[in-house]
């Protein structure tokens, strides 16, 4: 704290020296002046951590003034050549200004008259209209998938559970893949992307897994510590038009987007209607 301080009051009174200039009465103890702007020992106090050594905190608070002093000149100079050279930045800075608030408005009018609610017919019309833009990008199943250890208990009975319908056998998969499985998926209603699925497993090694996709509605493999199980249920390929669930949300989002484009629209043609109406503005006709 003492080193702070000492250099602190060795700076004031050498730029003070320096300078020669009168402290003005609103603005005590600065320790640099660029014309009207001063740097003061509160604005530099922070800069200086207490167990720092007297000259790493000399050379540190320096370099800080130093580049102070060249912000400032700089910004001066820029000032008067701004003044000798017009440009356009107050224009700029006035359109930005303009669009922002203008931005700002329409967002609020949006945000209150925008119909955020789609219906079921309106998300299955849209998609049986645009189905082209649905195509998939990937190959994606349904069914069941389970990396279980060799050694689990009771494995033997895995292969029945995974076929089976029946509402206990369903409950009983479930506990025991909670208990013994490395990984597994269940869900037959969720769409999943096949090569994740596979990624892990000897299937990636097959060199045509769109081939296994077609022809497999269940295969089981093993490695020195794993069984695979899969269970195919449903599959759609690269190409093929994606489910309407895996892509209703993305339906729902690309309908109120367009709504909200078709309301801006609006909003700025009902503008211009009444302002029309009030006689607000006047077309000249052009002198050429």
């Amino acid at each position: 704290m003492f080193y702070r301080i000492f250099l602190l009051s060795l700076l004031g009174l050498k730029i003070s020296c320096d300078s020669k200039e009168k402290q003005p009465p609103y603005a005590p103890n600065p320790i640099a002046r660029v014309h009207n702007q001063y740097l003061y020992k509160q604005d530099i106090a922070h800069l200086v951590p207490a167990d720092t050594n007297p000259q790493d905190s000399l050379e540190l608070v320096g370099r800080y003034i130093q580049n102070w002093l060249a912000k400032q000149l700089l910004a001066s100079q820029a000032e008067v050549y701004e003044n000798n050279h017009p440009s356009d930045i107050e224009k700029k800075v006035a359109e930005f200004r303009s669009a922002l608030v203008t931005h700002n408005y329409i967002q609020k009018l949006v945000s209150e008259k925008l119909n955020k609610q789609v219906s079921e017919e309106g998300i299955i019309s849209y998609y049986e209209t645009n189905q082209d833009d649905f195509r998939l990008k990937h190959n994606i199943v349904k069914g069941k998938f389970i990396i279980i250890p060799k050694n689990a208990p009771n494995i033997q009975n895995l292969k029945k559970l995974i076929i089976s319908t029946e509402e206990a056998d369903l409950l009983e998969i479930q506990t025991y893949c909670s208990q013994f499985a490395k990984d597994y998926s269940l869900d037959e209603k969720v769409w999943l992307k096949w090569d994740d699925l596979i990624t892990k497993t000897p299937f990636r090694k097959i060199p045509d897994k769109t081939r296994l996709l077609k022809r497999t509605s269940f295969t089981e493999v093993q490695d020195q510590l794993y069984r695979y199980y899969l269970k195919i249920d449903a599959y759609k390929i690269i190409n093929d038009i994606a489910p309407l669930e895996l892509v209703k949300d993305q339906i729902v989002n690309v309908i109120i987007y367009k709504r909200k484009i078709e309301l801006i629209n609006q909003i700025k043609q009902d503008i211009l209607e009444q302002a029309k109406a009030n006689n607000d503005y006047i077309i000249y006709e052009s002198t050429n």
